[in-house]
């Protein structure tokens, strides 16, 4: 950072708070995203009195704002078997939700969740209906019923001797339920015991999307067509518009119903679907055309439609959401709080935020309030697992290889790469990349062209982390251990005296040594191949899935077998480990990323989190009994370029404050603000070109707040 003495400028460098009266952390903030409105499969969605449910592949939902936001709520804990909801039935205040893998029951109005003590067979179950306290499901071998919250099941309709597979399912008003098999129509009057046969408006092998009753009716969706029944199935109306007889969606109230249609074919590019919603106030008699895209990208194919009047909610198959208030006349995207089920990397350039996530890659410039898709379409649907920087140049590892960018991640060109990734580092000018078999290459021209270095010795497998300390490479495998080579891969040695596991195990350099993760924190000593655990307090026998330095404080997440949650752990001044992310301890935590005002995580089906990164280092105790307690939050940042800076004070209470600068020596030189200030958040905007360049302490006192900061003025 240079500039003419005149336009001095003050380098920030945040300071550590340290805090007497115990460890209470404030609650983490989710960002709005990154959300994904080309990437996730809507499947389900209903209304209740307590709200609007959707059901996703990567999980449940809830709005109680008719669907302007959505607030996941399935939880990592319960394991993988939530994340794909294929079914939402109402059953009183309970919910029952259909997974591929399971049945639930979400309790006390959407709060709580239960799985029933048994399940069908676990083979393409996608369907769920209740009648009184009876609840029907399907499976490839059958239509299952339990009445007893699902502690047991019996089958009622074998298709594999009887029909094909079921379809779709209903209950009309007077308790008889409705079953679409591929060559027929089912009705039973007796809660499922006894079956007979309805003339079905469609011919066989159809393909019957959905069933609704109401009022009366039965309504067919299907992809010959939309019909009405009037009298339980004796005779059947045909209200399908004229040429779109491919209706996917459906929903009915009172006299009004809402479809959607498609033109083409689900073999055929996805974005060559034609997709349309009509509006039909008359039972069906008359249509009108309310949406339609030719081709649409961000609306696929529509799969689910709810109508509350006068909101709609449209849910597409690989497209997100879109809502109208207005009953169709107006329409906008409706994706706000339905997260990325994985950003596995973040990065923060400038103000900018990206987020390298499993379906395309995502950025925010506030902070998470707000994201955006890549206008890329090589990163669009990518999935996306590491960043690095060099130099200027950005590069991400895919699955398919590397790519780069050199206008901080807007456009990207792919790099001709050796092999598949198994990762991607930077050091200085020059890039590292390592392939599944353990072999290293180097790049001194920013990834054009590649040299191979000597491949790792034995069976250590793929590198995936490396750092250097000095000239000294050090790189971690993912079965044995670290190795260490003093002649720029030439050669390499292990060096493992003292790690517990010698497993895949992230690296980082701190300002105390270089550090890995194995079983818990390990530091590399004496220069020679010896590791000592880092600090106490750190759970016993936990792998450590990312670790990282940050203005020489080391924060580390971690992994635990069987899918166990992952907290987030930073090292305090008096070596402990402690927890700071307590209250989001049910999300796995993948990557950890800063800026000069947040640190930002991102986590398993939960998007990112954001922090005020100066409220991080609340949590530790002072480094000396005779400093006073510290119960607010200051931080200290200049503009690049700029004489300009600023001291951002946060108060818990109303107090009087005094900002000073002094030499090293302790002679005041400057008063930034001296009087009382209340509670809230206060920011103080000062000039340094009145300084010459060199050092200088910044002094915060208040009645319980007393922090001393260094800064630097370049010339």
């Amino acid at each position: 950072m240079r500039a003419h003495r005149a336009q001095g400028t003050i380098a920030y460098i945040f300071s550590f708070l340290f805090c007497l009266n115990g460890n209470v952390f404030p609650d983490w903030t989710q960002t709005a995203g990154p959300i994904v409105p080309s990437g996730i499969h809507v499947q389900s969605l209903v209304k209740t009195e307590y709200g609007f449910f959707l059901g996703t592949d990567m999980g449940m939902f809830r709005s109680t704002d008719d669907g302007v936001s959505w607030m996941k709520i399935t939880k990592d804990s319960m394991g993988m078997i939530l994340w794909d909801i294929k079914d939402i039935a109402q059953l009183g205040d309970t919910l029952v939700v259909n997974t591929f893998a399971g049945v639930h029951l979400l309790l006390n109005h959407g709060t709580a969740w239960q799985k029933t003590t048994s399940s069908p067979p676990q083979q393409w179950r996608r369907l769920c209906v209740t009648n009184g306290s009876t609840i029907f499901t399907n499976a490839l071998t059958g239509l299952y019923r339990s009445t007893d919250f699902g502690t047991t099941w019996e089958m009622v309709i074998d298709t594999s001797v009887q029909h094909d597979t079921i379809q779709a399912l209903a209950v009309t008003p007077s308790g008889k339920i409705i079953a679409a098999a591929q060559d027929m129509l089912l009705i039973s009057s007796d809660n499922g015991i006894r079956w007979d046969t309805l003339s079905a408006p469609v011919p066989r092998y159809a393909i019957v999307w959905k069933l609704v009753a109401n009022s009366g009716a039965i309504y067919v969706c299907s992809n010959r067509g939309l019909f009405m029944s009037p009298d339980e199935g004796v005779t059947w109306t045909n209200l399908t518009p004229a040429n779109d007889s491919n209706v996917t969606a459906l929903a009915v109230e009172d006299t009004h119903i809402i479809i959607a249609t498609k033109k083409g074919s689900e073999s055929v590019q996805r974005d060559t679907f034609i997709n349309s919603i009509y509006l039909s106030t008359d039972n069906g008699a008359s249509w009108q055309r309310k949406y339609s895209e030719q081709p649409c990208y961000n609306s696929v194919c529509f799969s689910t439609v709810l109508l509350d009047k006068p909101v709609i909610v449209a849910g597409g198959s690989y497209g997100g959401l879109i809502r109208s208030t207005d009953l169709g006349t107006t329409w906008s995207a409706s994706n706000k709080g339905i997260v990325l089920s994985r950003p596995e990397c973040l990065i923060t350039l400038g103000n900018t935020i990206i987020a390298g996530t499993t379906r395309g890659l995502f950025l925010s410039s506030d902070d998470g309030d707000t994201w955006r898709t890549t206008e890329d379409t090589l990163m669009r649907e990518a999935f996306i697992s590491r960043f690095v920087m060099c130099g200027k140049r950005l590069f991400a590892r895919v699955h398919q290889g590397l790519v780069c960018s050199d206008d901080s991640g807007t456009l990207w060109r792919p790099l001709p790469t050796p092999s598949l990734p198994a990762g991607c580092f930077s050091h200085r000018s020059k890039v590292y990349y390592t392939s599944g078999s353990g072999q290293i290459f180097l790049s001194d021209d920013f990834g054009a062209t590649w040299l191979a270095l000597n491949t790792i010795p034995g069976n250590a497998g793929p590198v995936h982390s490396m750092e250097f300390q000095g000239n000294t490479l050090f790189a971690a495998t993912s079965a044995a251990g670290v190795f260490r080579s003093n002649d720029s891969g030439a050669s390499w040695q292990p060096v493992n005296k003292g790690l517990p596991d010698l497993e895949y195990m992230p690296l980082t350099m701190s300002g105390r040594g270089l550090v890995a993760g194995s079983r818990g924190p390990f530091i590399f000593i004496d220069d020679g191949d010896n590791w000592q655990p880092l600090g106490t307090g750190f759970p016993e026998k936990i792998d450590i899935n990312r670790i990282v330095t940050f203005n020489g404080t080391i924060f580390c997440t971690i992994t635990a077998n069987n899918w166990i949650p992952g907290n987030l752990f930073c090292l305090s001044p008096d070596d402990r480990w402690v927890n700071i992310s307590e209250n989001i301890a049910e999300h796995l935590i993948y990557d950890i990323a800063f800026n000069d005002r947040y640190i930002f995580i991102g986590t398993y089906g939960y998007g990112v989190y954001r922090r005020p990164l100066y409220e991080v280092t609340d949590v530790f105790p002072p480094r000396r009994e005779a400093a006073p307690v510290v119960r607010d939050g200051a931080c200290i940042s200049s503009a690049p370029g700029s004489a300009a800076f600023s001291v951002k004070v946060s108060m818990s209470k109303a107090s009087t404050l005094a900002i000073s600068i002094y030499t090293l020596s302790g002679i005041k030189i400057a008063t930034l603000f001296d009087g009382r200030k209340g509670p809230g958040f206060h920011t103080f905007n000062g000039k340094s070109d009145f300084l010459s360049h060199g050092m200088y302490l910044v002094v915060i006192r208040g009645e319980e707040l007393k922090m001393m900061k260094k800064i630097r003025v370049i010339d």
